[in-house]
């Protein structure tokens, strides 16, 4: 009886641990020479109510990069330049409908769109870890010296300091280190298979300031491919430096969740396919300016949305 037991509990422990099949290293590995086109389509519907007025706007940004690999340095990091091939940002809202696409003939761009249209052909380096960590960013200056000269503004005065300043916290180095966490730090630490999943938390404080408390898990692997489900919790990272436009002090305070899909390259890391459902709600507050230094304006917003990703090798 004993050796009857002892073979059932060595049966299932083998069909526990067959159950995630072989157990792979996902990293970064792409190869130099390799250029690579990635698409993001962010959709959203933001509901605002400002003074008991509902303000609904619907909102597409479309950003499309060129990769190309330049090398693998002494430290085995990986140099990628990354160019703006592309850029779309459609609006339909209070302001009416307002549509910007590069890749069309226009000489009249939208002014809210004028800030996408100076990021096309703009390009800088990012330094990346094989485990997705990004080590160092570069020539970010060029790209907001360039969005500056765009939006003419007087040479000097404290309206260029505060639009510089805001910039750089939007698009300087630091602010791209943090935005493409997401796109690239996502590897685990261990040997992973089929049902296993790992977990790591993002404090993000340029931009729109955000924790984000991410969890991934594979739900099935082929020959080329490994296919994960992605869910982050969302919430506001109250710590971060507040956004000032115009004397005006804004801040958000924002909830909600991620979740979806990724496809990645199983040799090479690279995110090949992706699909993320969003919802986001809380409010925005100002203060400062023309409220005052004590009194300011609040109102609720919602977010819901998807974004999506498609890459290719050329």
């Amino acid at each position: 009886m004993k050796k009857l037991c002892c073979f059932f509990l060595l049966l299932i422990f083998l069909i526990a641990n067959n159950c995630t099949g072989p157990k792979i290293e996902l990293r970064f590995n792409v190869k130099p020479g390799t250029i690579y086109t990635y698409r993001v389509t962010t959709d959203q519907l933001i509901s605002q109510t400002i003074k008991g007025q509902a303000l609904d706007m619907n909102q597409t940004i479309i950003m499309e990069h060129r990769y190309e690999v330049i090398e693998i340095n002494d430290a085995g990091n990986t140099i990628l330049k990354i160019v703006y091939d592309k850029v779309g940002y459609m609006q339909d809202g209070p302001l009416g409908e307002i549509e910007y696409r590069s890749w069309e003939d226009t000489t009249d761009i939208p002014m809210i769109a004028q800030g996408f249209a100076s990021l096309v052909g703009q390009e800088f380096l990012v330094e990346i870890s094989s485990q997705g960590s990004i080590v160092d960013v570069k020539g970010t200056d060029k790209i907001i010296k360039k969005m500056l000269e765009d939006l003419d503004l007087p040479a000097v005065g404290a309206m260029k300091e505060e639009m510089e300043r805001n910039m750089r916290n939007q698009f300087g180095d630091d602010a791209f280190k943090e935005n493409m966490k997401s796109m690239f730090y996502f590897y685990p630490d261990r040997p992973v298979g089929v049902g296993d999943s790992w977990q790591a938390t993002w404090r993000m404080s340029k931009g729109f300031p955000m924790i984000l408390h991410n969890t991934w898990k594979i739900t099935k692997m082929n020959e080329t491919e490994v296919f994960l489900d992605v869910y982050i919790k969302v919430e506001s990272n109250k710590e971060a430096t507040l956004l000032q436009i115009g004397g005006i002090e804004m801040s958000y305070d924002l909830s909600g969740e991620q979740k979806g899909t990724v496809v990645v390259d199983r040799e090479t890391g690279w995110c090949t396919k992706s699909h993320l459902e969003q919802t986001f709600e809380g409010m925005i507050r100002t203060s400062g300016g023309m409220f005052g230094s004590q009194d300011g304006m609040e109102w609720p917003i919602k977010v819901a949305g998807t974004v999506t990703i498609e890459s290719t090798r050329e």
